[in-house]
C-alpha cells in the first residue's frame, strides 16, 4: 500500500473498523491458471491484506458452473489463498469466518454505531447503558465475482448463510441501477445500512437502507471495481463471551460497460 493510501486509511477508518472483502489478482482469468486471493480489512474500500487465519475459517471456496474448488493455503500465509481456474473461469469466491472479537470504549462504541448506521439496531436491542468497555464478536461473510460482474450467474443466488448480500440485478449499459437483497439464513434483513464504494475513490460513498423484504437499490455513477458492504448487530446471549455479536457481509465486483 502506498504512503498516500495508508494515510487515507488512518484518516477515514473509524475506531475498530473491520469492513472485510476479498480481492483476487486477476478478475478475468483464463482457464487453468492459478490466481491469488487476498483477505482485506479496512474502510472505504481501502484495506490492508490479512494473512490466512489459523482457525475460524468455515469456508474459503470458488463456486463455478462445474462445482466447487477449494481456495488452498496455509495458516499465516500471504496471499491468503490460491485457487486453480476451471475450464469455465467464471464464478464466485466465497469466504466465511468468525469467532474474532474486539473491545471498544464507550466513546468508540458510539462512534462505531454512527459510522455504520447501527444506532437504531443497538437501541432496539437494549442500547448501551453500561459504562463499557464493550466486547464484540464478529463474523465475516464475503463474496467476490470472478469472470464478470454476474459471476457466471451466481451473483443472484442465495447461499443460505447467516448473513449475505445477493445482487439480483446488475447495472446495464442504459441503466445504472444495482439491485440486491440482504438475507440471514434465507430470510430478509430489513432496515440495514448498505454502503457502496468504488475502488480508488475513498471520498465516494453511496448509501441505501434495506426495505422490509431486505431489498435495496442504488444507482451507480459509472463502471469500475465496486464494493458493497453491510453489517448487522445484536445483543449476545447470556452465556456468550461477548456483549454484542455482529455479522459483516461484502460483495465485490467489477462492472464494465
Amino acid at each position: 500500500m502506498g504512503a498516500v493510501a495508508a494515510i487515507l486509511v488512518l484518516v477515514l477508518r473509524p475506531a475498530a473498523a473491520h469492513d472485510f472483502w476479498l480481492q483476487s489478482d486477476d478478475i478475468r482469468p483464463p482457464p487453468g491458471i492459478v490466481i491469488a486471493v487476498n483477505l482485506l480489512v479496512g474502510e472505504h474500500f481501502i484495506g490492508d491484506s490479512l494473512p490466512r487465519p489459523a482457525e475460524g475459517v468455515e469456508r474459503f471456496e470458488f463456486l463455478h458452473a462445474g462445482g466447487t474448488s477449494k481456495v488452498m493455503g496455509g495458516s499465516g500465509e500471504l496471499p491468503a489463498g490460491l485457487v486453480v481456474m476451471p475450464s469455465s473461469p467464471m464464478g464466485l469466491l466465497t469466504y466465511l469466518g468468525g469467532g474474532a472479537s474486539v473491545e471498544l470504549s464507550l466513546k468508540d462504541f458510539n462512534r462505531y454505531a454512527d459510522a455504520y448506521g447501527l444506532r437504531q439496531a443497538i437501541e432496539t436491542a437494549g442500547g448501551w447503558k453500561e459504562a463499557g468497555p464493550f466486547s464484540e464478536c464478529f463474523y465475516r461473510y464475503a463474496k467476490s465475482a470472478i469472470g464478470d460482474a454476474d459471476a457466471g450467474g451466481l451473483a443472484g443466488q442465495a447461499l443460505d448463510w447467516d448473513f449475505e448480500i445477493v445482487l439480483s440485478t446488475l447495472p446495464q449499459a442504459n441503466n445504472n441501477d444495482l439491485r440486491g437483497r440482504l438475507l440471514a439464513a434465507g430470510e430478509p434483513v430489513p432496515d440495514a445500512l448498505v454502503r457502496l464504494y468504488r475502488q480508488g475513490e475513498p471520498g465516494l460513498e453511496l448509501k441505501a437502507r434495506s426495505n422490509a423484504d431486505g431489498s435495496f437499490v442504488v444507482s451507480l455513477p459509472g463502471p469500475g471495481p465496486w464494493g458493497v458492504m453491510a453489517v448487522t448487530i445484536a445483543r449476545a446471549g447470556f452465556f456468550a463471551s461477548c456483549d454484542w455479536q455482529s455479522r459483516w457481509a461484502s460483495f465485490t465486483f467489477d462492472w464494465r460497460r
